[in-house]
């Protein structure tokens, strides 16, 4: 983790600064406090801050107040750094907005300890703030869908929908790979899934080769999982941002309001393939899961790490032009005690299991965080010797799009 250090002393910015690297920690070292302000509220900002009470221009309590009143998206942890340790010092800082305080010289065990403690806070701020953006996205797909769906209803017999019976037509699958779609179920697939959205699928043609634009595209991404055959599918869906925003429009008959929104679009054109695609893939392989939120980001195709196998397609749209990249390997169901689990790790089995409990603590499916997996260690101590949580690692290309932009 990465900790800003704001001294003007080199003698105590070189101590600090090695005991951080040998503490595991990415130190950058600043004189002035006047910058201070600057790089919070940069896009990539440290989310510890070591200050020293003695600055040029300003001193510590006064920095640390200034940084308690700026608007940031995200609060930097706090660690005063001073010599005046009195009572009334250490009581004056936590007051300026201090979240701890570090007495010069200072105890290389104690403050291993304190920066663990900034670590986990950290942590359990940004899973907060994670939920709180897909709740904010939660709630931009669903004033959508209601526009979308509002749309659809007002249309009626235009011939824009298909009924209820043909959309869930399957075509029936060859022997072979159970995730090997041919072109055929291609485009049957994406025509069945965005005649919903009010969008029609002109053309599907396989593309040969590795993406190659060094422009900024629309990429949208969506996974999902056949449990038994243990196998972890990855769609993205990509296309240059005015051909997303020609998609708006068509579905929607408006403009977005903004970049933003076009994403959430793009992110749910990319989710209602992948129910398409998992209706196909259940009668092959049984149980489907989409554990994850589907997401949608400006970045290059290029960039994005692709597996060695993987089958694209350049698809067009209503005139606009796509491409659509299925990416499938396996996955093994792992069985690990609690200490091995990991954040965004899916259950595939409910927690606990059937064996020791009727009622499951965590649904099969469910996305574990550091506080699911702190429940589920709790609960691992009340059970008997043995009891594992089954669960799926996340695909590299799921960690790519669930990483912060």
């Amino acid at each position: 983790m990465r900790v800003l250090l704001v001294d003007d002393d080199p003698t105590a910015q070189r101590v600090m600064k090695l005991f951080l690297e040998k503490s595991g920690y990415q130190p950058e070292v600043q004189s002035d406090g006047t910058r201070v302000l600057e790089t919070v509220q940069g896009p990539d900002a440290p989310p510890i801050i070591i200050l020293d009470w003695m600055l040029p221009g300003q001193d510590g309590p006064t920095l640390c107040r200034a940084l308690r009143s700026a608007r940031l998206h995200t609060r930097p942890y706090i660690l005063m750094f001073s010599s005046r340790n009195s009572a009334n010092d250490i009581a004056s800082a936590l007051d300026a907005g201090a979240d701890d305080f570090i007495s010069k010289p200072f105890n290389v065990a104690e403050t291993q300890a304190r920066l663990r403690v900034a670590c986990r806070l950290i942590e359990y701020q940004l899973e907060l703030q994670r939920q709180i953006d897909d709740i904010e996205a939660l709630n931009q797909r669903n004033s959508l869908l209601g526009e979308m769906m509002g749309r659809k209803t007002t249309a009626g017999g235009t011939g824009t929908d298909a009924s209820p019976k043909s959309q869930h037509i399957v075509p029936r699958h060859a022997q072979g790979n159970l995730a090997g779609f041919s072109l055929h179920e291609i485009r049957f697939m994406l025509t069945a899934s965005l005649i919903e959205l009010r969008l029609a699928v002109e053309s599907a043609t396989p593309f040969q080769g590795v993406p190659a634009e060094p422009n900024l595209h629309l990429c949208a991404w969506a996974s999902l999982v056949a449990v038994e055959p243990g196998l972890w599918v990855d769609l993205i869906l990509d296309a240059r941002h005015e051909e997303a925003h020609r998609l708006f429009q068509k579905s929607l008959g408006r403009d977005p309001r903004n970049d933003a929104e076009t994403a959430v679009y793009f992110a749910e054109v990319i989710r209602t393939i992948a129910k398409g695609v998992s209706r196909t893939l259940a009668i092959r392989a049984g149980e489907i899961q989409i554990p994850l939120m589907s997401r949608a980001r400006l970045t290059q195709p290029k960039s994005i790490p692709l597996p060695l196998e993987c089958q694209s397609y350049n698809v067009k749209v209503d005139s606009a032009n796509l491409r659509l990249t299925v990416a499938v390997q396996g996955q093994a169901k792992l069985r690990l005690i609690a200490s091995e689990l990991r954040e965004a790790d899916i259950l595939a089995e409910q927690y606990p299991p059937k064996e020791f409990s009727e009622v499951p603590l965590f649904k099969a499916g469910t996305t574990l965080t550091p506080r699911f997996i702190e429940r589920i260690a709790y609960q691992t101590e009340s059970l008997e010797e043995g009891n594992l949580a089954a669960v799926f690692r996340p695909s590299r290309l799921a960690r790519f799009f669930e990483q912060p932009v």
